[in-house]
């Protein structure tokens, strides 16, 4: 990512770094209680589903409509509190679910107004989103969304980007949109989702990702470091 520091922010982040997908698979997901635990398994940043929700209030929720009245819910301030707090990165997967140009303004306000916005990253699955929030903030970096079904074949345009965020079975696929990635420069974070074989994490080591997603933080930090960060 742009500022691989560790999570107590001094010294370098061991790559690829390590992103509890939804903020981990030990507790409910988008919740700072997920993140939370992912910053006590050994995860160097989460990656969280934030949408616009009713009332221009911008949630960490996948599903299209959020019950606002959920106690778990987690708004962005409070996503952002905990990350900023521990010093991890925060990785966004905005769902776009309306106007992207409406979307991107409201998102970009509130991150220039983050405490730390330099541990932010911006990803999607929405090109059209993605490029409305460049002209409103274009210090963050943005990456596209690969999956075998979402802008799969517009891979080879994607040069104009930080990097891209590619689901682990694209790249078995095409194994070739690594090595794109790297001849534009890219950064290559590779997305897992619920599949997470031990031997196809440590195989894709050799495509030198910048960062991997998860969902088993603790298991993922073992496989990839020996031992988990203390």
């Amino acid at each position: 990512m742009t500022d691989e520091r560790s999570p107590s922010g001094a010294g370098a982040v061991s790559r690829p770094a390590i992103f509890a997908h939804r903020g981990g698979h030990d507790g409910p997901p988008n919740t700072v209680e997920a993140i939370r635990r992912a910053i006590e398994a050994g995860a160097d940043g989460v990656e969280i589903d934030i949408q616009l929700a009713t009332g221009e209030v911008l949630v960490a929720r996948h599903d299209a409509e959020p019950d606002l009245a959920d106690e778990t819910l987690a708004h962005l301030t409070d996503v952002l509190s905990v990350v900023e707090d521990a010093g991890i990165r925060l990785l966004i997967d905005f769902k776009s679910n309306g106007d992207p140009e409406h979307e991107a303004a409201i998102l970009a306000s509130a991150l220039t107004a983050a405490a730390r916005p330099e541990l932010i990253d911006v990803s999607s699955f929405s090109i059209p989103f993605l490029e409305r929030f460049e002209e409103h903030a274009p210090e963050f970096p943005l990456y596209p969304i690969i999956s075998l079904r979402q802008n799969f074949l517009k891979a080879k345009s994607l040069g104009r980007w930080s990097g891209a965020s590619v689901l682990a079975a694209a790249l078995v696929v095409n194994p070739f949109l690594a090595t794109g990635l790297r001849r534009e420069r890219g950064r290559l974070i590779v997305w897992f989702g619920a599949t997470e074989w031990g031997f196809l994490i440590r195989a894709l080591r050799r495509l030198d990702a910048d960062a991997v997603i998860v969902g088993r933080v603790a298991r993922t930090v073992t496989l990839l470091r020996g031992t988990r960060r203390s």
